[in-house]
């Protein structure tokens, strides 16, 4: 399984050292995987950064007028 990839549902367990995963057809691998070579899925809580870049060029990011 690619490392990195989108978090992949569980659709069953084999027994305590295997799972079954949901995996699209074109990984053309077995779904089954041991427990070693599966990690939890941890969503990201931050807030996003809104910004592309922290200083723009030719804009003052320090001072608002008032």
């Amino acid at each position: 399984m690619p490392r990195g990839e989108d978090p992949f549902e569980v659709l069953e367990k084999i027994n305590d050292n295997a799972y079954k995963v949901d995996l699209p057809g074109h990984y053309e691998v077995s779904a089954t995987f041991n427990v070693v070579d599966l990690s939890p899925f941890y969503p990201d809580t931050s807030p996003p950064n809104l910004r592309t870049k922290s200083s723009q060029q030719g804009e003052d990011d320090g001072i608002l007028p008032s």
